[in-house]
């Protein structure tokens, strides 16, 4: 789908805050309410916005400690058996309570998965206790967040034309 200078900046002002009201999104692109609200409904149809969520703060919500931690895979758990499946292992890893985000990766590393915990030992008891039981992770390197500087959800939308 290709979106227009106008989706664009509707989308711009929803990702700041989409709680904001209709009326004053449309003030501000210069539509009326009913233009905007199609276009989101348009937007929403085609799968370009996937929901509405509140973004909770993780010190007030008692999850203060992030890791990262890269897994490499183990495929041939067996030699006579069939090669795991990444996808799988990853699906797997995404039901753990406290991870927040997996992504498989290029390079030496397989995974790269974020976790979130009340404290560091949470997060070292799940690479502990869970992941590492899960059949085909063969090692884990785990970094601990010392400092956020920046973390959003908002995505780079390109640039309007003007």
């Amino acid at each position: 789908m290709k979106l227009s200078e106008k989706d664009i900046l509707l989308l711009g002002e929803l990702q700041k805050n989409c709680r904001q009201s209709l009326k004053k999104i449309s003030r501000k692109l210069g539509m009326s309410i009913t233009t905007a609200f199609e276009r989101m409904k348009k937007l929403e149809k085609e799968g370009v916005i996937t929901g509405y969520k509140a973004i909770l703060d993780p010190e007030k919500t008692d999850n203060d400690a992030t890791a990262y931690i890269l897994v490499r895979m183990e495929y041939f758990h067996n030699p006579n058996m069939e090669p795991l499946s990444q996808r799988d292992v990853a699906s797997e890893i995404a039901r753990i309570p406290g991870i927040v985000e997996v992504h498989i990766i290029a390079g030496e590393w397989d995974m790269l998965v974020k976790a979130r915990g009340k404290t560091i030992r949470d997060i070292a008891n799940l690479v502990i206790d869970k992941m590492r039981k899960i059949r085909g992770i063969g090692r884990t390197l785990t970094c601990d967040s010392w400092v956020k500087i920046k973390e959003t959800t908002e995505l780079n939308l390109p640039r309007t034309m003007k």
